[in-house]
């Protein structure tokens, strides 16, 4: 037995066990929503504005960085796989109303590599 100076419903709440007097919190993950399908593919880049987020190797990094100077304060962001790219541009997109758009083909970020929308 361990002694403590915390009354339990206080390390309920520390412990995550609620509110004192609330409903415990569920052990149970949460169930996730289905994930919107991936318009990025590994290697391709896209324009948020001015900067640049991709998918792809350091060196595709170091050269978005370099065609960035140009137009000064870039941020370049270098993401692990084409999941995190389109999450990225999905919630830049959301909180600007700006369109993303692919720095190769041109086409805006809601259109799959094929043309069609991802949106359905």
């Amino acid at each position: 037995m361990i002694l403590s100076e915390f009354e339990l419903s206080e390390i309920d709440l520390l412990t995550g066990g609620g509110a004192p007097g609330g409903t415990k919190r569920s052990r149970r993950p949460t169930p996730r929503t289905a994930a919107a399908p991936t318009v990025t593919r590994v290697g391709e880049w896209w324009l948020l504005g001015r900067h640049r987020v991709g998918c792809g190797n350091l060196t595709d990094a170091v050269d978005a960085m370099l065609a960035g100077e140009k137009e000064g304060n870039v941020v370049v962001v270098l993401a692990g796989n084409p999941a995190t790219v389109d999450t990225i541009i999905r919630r830049w997109q959301a909180r600007t109303g700006d369109s993303a758009r692919h720095i190769a083909s041109g086409r805006e970020f809601t259109e799959s590599p094929g043309g069609a929308s991802d949106a359905g």
